[in-house]
């Protein structure tokens, strides 16, 4: 069997078993995607670039409280809540690498300067009451709402995820042979 016939079999396989699945092998299956999706994210900055980063957990921070908060503050649909968190991390990260590089710090240094603005965003966040301060958000439950990304059943986060997935390996995929992707690889070089 070729690469392209095993790959359209994966992807068959990734669409149409799941609603057959038991809930608790859906629930991997979501987390699975789920950290692939956070890996392909990694893979520009660490593989492309050769960068290695320790704050991404930053930016998945600051653009989940930045979803929750506006849902609870705003009421503001998650569906653009997660675009505009999205956009704050990427903002942030900006300011983190401007920082950064524009004081030539590479290598082990750059490490250390993503896990000091990491380990700086948690203190904030842990000790302030805006976000929760150590015990998080909370968002109440509802009946499902799918507008409000609240679902009766697993099953729709899971073709999310995978969709999300899907797009960001694309991309990635689309950076890695453009000017772009080649610059990154330089870097790393």
């Amino acid at each position: 069997m070729g690469a392209k016939a095993a790959g359209a079999l994966a992807v068959a396989a990734l669409v149409a078993l799941p609603p057959l699945l038991p809930k608790y092998h859906l629930e991997v299956l979501i987390s699975v995607l789920f950290w692939a999706y956070l890996g392909i994210a990694w893979n520009l900055l660490g593989g492309y670039a050769g960068q290695f980063s320790f704050g991404h957990a930053a930016f998945f921070g600051i653009g989940a409280y930045t979803s929750t908060l506006l849902l609870l503050q705003v009421g503001l649909t998650p569906w653009v809540g997660m675009v505009l968190g999205g956009a704050l991390a990427a903002a942030f990260g900006l300011l983190e690498g401007y920082l950064s590089f524009r004081y030539g710090l590479k290598g082990p240094y750059f490490s250390l300067v993503t896990l000091a603005f990491a380990e700086m965003l948690r203190v904030v966040a842990v000790n302030t009451k805006a976000v929760g301060s150590s015990l998080g958000l909370v968002v109440p439950s509802a009946k499902a709402a799918p507008a409000m990304f609240m679902f009766s059943g697993k099953l729709p986060y899971y073709y999310i995820i995978l969709a999300m997935g899907a797009l960001a390996l694309a991309l990635t995929w689309n950076i890695g042979r453009s000017r772009l992707g080649f610059s990154l690889a330089a870097v790393r070089e």
